[in-house]
């Protein structure tokens, strides 16, 4: 008779780690892929958001002027009731 071995049969074989190199740490780095982007110098960015709010600050002070002007004009006095 053979002797019976206690290793189970059943299932997936577990993986045999021993063999396995250890990954070096810049493989770890995520890397861009695809089309680089186009790299914009601060001054240009700072300047075409200037030029888009630009035409919109000065409509903003142009309505505040007006409102300004309106309470200016009218008088709130204290009534007695």
């Amino acid at each position: 008779m053979a002797t019976k071995t206690k290793k189970s049969n059943r299932g997936r074989p577990r993986k045999d780690f021993s063999n396995m190199k250890i990954k070096k740490e810049e493989s770890n780095i995520k890397r861009p892929r695809g089309r680089p982007r186009k790299e914009k110098k601060l001054e240009e960015t700072v300047n075409t958001k200037i030029s888009k709010h630009s035409t919109d600050i000065s409509k903003l002070s142009k309505a505040n002027e007006k409102i300004q002007l309106e309470i200016s004009d009218a008088n709130f006095s204290s009534r007695k009731v």
